[in-house]
């Protein structure tokens, strides 16, 4: 009898055994469910972020939702050896209508551009490139108005890294059109066959160019100083 008291002891430890490692498990596993819930909360709005970063790519100021080219309006003519008729309603500013180089009695070369709205505020340049059939030599003929008032007139020849100014009296704003003239001197070492381009700028930026898109360096062949505006087919 005296034995009995000292086995209770012993038995109410081998009894608490298991359970104290039931709740070490119950705990440990709670633990592990709890990092496992915390660690996917903390993904999730990582996941959930992508969305929003793809579906507001086309919203970035400066990109365009559409083509140029579908809003474009078509020339109504075609563009010949002394002008060139563009697609219209490209650009909101300095859109080129169409451009006439010409050389009456072989004297300056004209040039004229009409824009389909007036001459923007800014730094603007209306130029035509010209280049030797050989590609030996090629010149840019320019005229630069800033807020609307003609600053001066440009020839650059590229393959001797030169420039001059020309005589800016010639030149003219009326409204769209924009008329400046280059020395026949100067013509002259574009020798018979040359060929051309024209296009606009704003703030140093290439708007439009004629023929073509932005950008293109499409040419046309000079053929000579007929003025060809009267048959060009285009209507007013």
């Amino acid at each position: 009898m005296t034995s009995e008291p000292s086995l209770d002891p012993v038995q109410r430890r081998v009894a608490v055994v298991p359970i104290v490692v039931a709740v070490v498990a119950v705990l440990v596993f709670a633990i592990i469910v709890t990092i496992v819930v915390t660690l996917a909360a903390t993904r999730q709005p990582a996941d959930s972020s992508q969305p929003p970063v793809v579906s507001a790519t086309p919203a970035v100021p400066g990109a365009a939702t559409t083509p140029p080219e579908l809003s474009a309006i078509a020339p109504t003519g075609a563009s010949t050896g002394t002008r060139c008729i563009d697609f219209t309603s490209e650009t909101d500013a300095l859109d080129i209508d169409s451009v006439s180089v010409t050389q009456p009695d072989g004297d300056k070369l004209l040039i004229e551009f009409l824009l389909t709205s007036e001459v923007p505020d800014g730094s603007v340049q209306l130029a035509v490139y010209a280049e030797t059939a050989d590609a030996d030599r090629s010149y840019q003929f320019s005229v630069e108005v800033r807020d609307g008032e003609i600053q001066g007139a440009t020839s650059s020849e590229f393959d001797r890294d030169k420039s001059q100014r020309m005589d800016a009296d010639d030149a003219e704003i009326d409204g769209a059109v924009v008329r400046f003239a280059v020395p026949r001197s100067l013509v002259k070492k574009l020798d018979d066959d040359w060929s051309w381009f024209a296009f606009t700028t704003l703030d140093d930026e290439p708007v439009d160019a004629c023929p073509g898109d932005p950008g293109s360096s499409e040419t046309l062949r000079f053929d000579g100083g007929a003025d060809s505006s009267d048959d060009s087919g285009r209507d007013d």
